[in-house]
């Protein structure tokens, strides 16, 4: 559903904005430290891999999206990503931008 209303360059943006929102409801000053946090993508990255793996390409997505959004030079992260975004029949140019993000990154 996320999907059709929102380009899935815009998931990981929409995930945060919530995960912002609900933190919100306890402290009104919240705010989600967004900047570049190699940790963060390595959690987001394992938690998708983790549903990948179970064949949950679903469940898979938004964590991957958050994981390289949350450090765009994480190879596995947008390996992944391009994985899950292949396997959900995404539209074709969102499967080569991570394959694209991914090759320029390997080593």
């Amino acid at each position: 559903i996320i999907e059709l209303v929102r380009p899935s360059a815009e998931i990981a943006k929409l995930m945060n904005d919530v995960a912002e929102k609900i933190s919100q409801v306890g402290d009104p000053r919240a705010k989600l430290d967004r900047s570049a946090n190699r940790r963060r993508a390595r959690i987001l990255t394992e938690l998708g891999v983790t549903s990948l793996a179970a064949n949950r390409f679903y469940d898979a997505r938004p964590y991957l999206e958050q994981a390289v959004e949350a450090d765009p030079t994480f190879l596995d992260a947008w390996n992944s990503l391009a994985t899950t975004r292949a396997w959900m029949f995404a539209p074709d140019d969102d499967v080569v931008r991570a394959i694209d993000a991914a090759r320029d990154l390997s080593p």
